[in-house]
């Protein structure tokens, strides 16, 4: 008993030591979004820590996090959580999708303007992806793309910055962008409210869209 109870100590020792090595470079609310969700979470009575950092952990270390402001760091991680397990309670084929079509910093053109997107989720990647085939057998996808703004009072409060934001805004509408945004407060307070609340809006489009289509 006292031997089985050893193994698993140094175990989880070993789980966690992993854990910090692969957080590190993160904002400290980050981390403990992270930690907090991991560690409360009943998959670790179920013997399946390992396996849920590991699912959280390969998804958050595709995107360029260290390019990314504390409060975009905050998202990404709600957004990796939320997909490691929160997706259990929708259609898997559509979560997989948001999460294949979900990209950082992307650059969008508009003429001669060219914008970073704080995040997009756009179908179209995963249409490259597979050569055009993605589209072809689900059309539903074809006209949704989204641009996820977070914005920070610093940025976002001046009448000149508020002004751009609504030409920004506009001209991502032109070119067929919904725009999703929250606040910095918004995410860094209540992050996984805030992925949720994408994805429900996204899940929206997308069944309406099949509805329409059908």
């Amino acid at each position: 008993m006292i031997k089985n109870s050893m193994i698993k100590l140094e175990t989880s020792e070993c789980v966690h030591y992993d854990l910090f090595k692969r957080l590190d470079g993160l904002c400290e609310r980050a981390k403990n979004l992270s930690l907090n969700f991991i560690f409360r979470h009943h998959a670790v009575e179920n013997g399946n820590l390992g396996n849920l950092i590991d699912k959280i952990c390969d998804m958050f270390t595709t995107f360029n996090v260290a390019n990314l402001s504390p409060v975009e760091q905050i998202f990404v991680m709600a957004f990796c959580i939320h997909c490691a397990w929160y997706t259990q309670d929708r259609d898997s084929f559509t979560m997989s999708s948001i999460e294949w079509g979900f990209d950082c910093q992307h650059v969008i053109k508009y003429k001669d303007k060219i914008y970073i997107a704080d995040f997009v989720i756009d179908f179209n990647l995963n249409n490259e992806e597979d050569g055009g085939r993605f589209f072809e057998e689900n059309p539903k996808f074809k006209n949704l793309k989204y641009v996820i703004e977070i914005d920070g009072h610093e940025y976002h409060s001046k009448k000149h910055q508020i002004a751009a934001d609504y030409e920004r805004e506009n001209n991502l509408k032109e070119l067929g962008y919904n725009v999703i945004r929250f606040t910095g407060s918004q995410v860094y307070n209540k992050p996984l409210s805030c992925v949720d609340k994408m994805i429900t809006i996204i899940a929206n489009d997308i069944d309406k869209d099949g509805e329409q289509d059908g």
